[in-house]
């Protein structure tokens, strides 16, 4: 069984505001939370990628001479 590895859609930061004595801070959590989210879902897919790469170079049959 093959893996189809599909691309996350393109994401770009939030515009950054200006700090002014009447700012302070963000309202919600939720850009930090989509952030850290889309860096772990990242990490899980180079993490599948390696394992298949780990496990094709286990599999394959060696060509040095015994």
């Amino acid at each position: 069984m093959t893996a189809e590895y599909k691309t996350l859609p393109s994401w770009s930061p939030p515009a950054r505001k200006n700090p002014s004595p009447e700012f302070h801070g963000e309202t919600t959590t939720a850009v930090v939370h989509e952030a850290v989210g889309r860096a772990l879902s990242m990490w899980e897919h180079a993490e599948s990628v390696l394992i298949k790469l780990f496990q094709l170079l286990c599999e394959t049959e060696t060509l040095s001479v015994p």
